[in-house]
């Protein structure tokens, strides 16, 4: 475990924000447990773990792409062992990649560039996934601004963190959330029938003249 939390690795990165994220997500079950109290608005067992689990992906996320790199595996280092590389970093210093990988000539895809390439799809297809499961079904074109205006925010911040700006990973995070999100529609497009489909049970009401 220790080697976990001071490693920078895709399983490392993982566990050295799960504390953080799960402490915001239990801060967050409590306010509005709180707040459904007081309004006497009752609590789904499903809809309330949906969300939570929103929660805690979305602060994991964040806690990841918007701290300076090797930000958390540096402060289990100063937690374990009492010291770590803190004067590496240098904000508002870094580059700017505004030509996507395809339409450079040149570029080879060895396998830690598809590796790379690929987790930068994976990360934010749950986004997608969840922002179907919280929110109804809306006009297609509403989701992929989501998509292209999240990553691209992301990118934007992250020079202030002395991380560098690549149009790449706009591009692949946006393909992560349009997949996730139409993915979970197909998935979700039964129930979504079956939910509107009238009963044949049912009569239409008829008002008394």
């Amino acid at each position: 475990m220790t080697q976990l939390l001071t490693e920078n690795t895709v399983a490392g990165n993982f566990v050295q924000v799960l504390p953080f994220s799960l402490l915001v997500t239990l801060i967050y079950l409590l306010l509005r447990w709180r707040d459904r109290k007081r309004r006497e608005i009752p609590l789904r067992a499903g809809k309330e773990t949906v969300y939570a689990l929103f929660v805690l992906y979305s602060i994991g996320l964040l806690a990841l792409l918007v701290t300076p790199i090797n930000f958390w595996s540096n402060f289990w280092h100063s937690v374990i062992y009492g010291h770590a590389d803190w004067d590496e970093w240098a904000f508002f210093l870094t580059g700017w990649n505004f030509i996507p990988s395809f339409m450079k000539s040149g570029v080879t895809f060895g396998d830690w560039v598809v590796e790379m390439l690929t987790m930068n799809v994976l990360m934010f297809v749950p986004m997608g996934v969840f922002m179907r499961l919280t929110g109804r079904k809306t006009k297609i074109g509403r989701p992929l601004v989501v998509a292209i205006g999240v990553p691209l925010l992301i990118e934007l911040f992250q020079p202030v963190v002395g991380r560098s700006f690549d149009i790449d990973d706009v591009i692949l995070n946006f393909l992560g959330i349009v997949v996730g999100y139409y993915a979970a529609s197909l998935i979700l497009l039964p129930f979504s029938r079956h939910s509107h489909t009238p009963s044949d049970k049912e009569t239409p009401e008829v008002k008394n003249v």
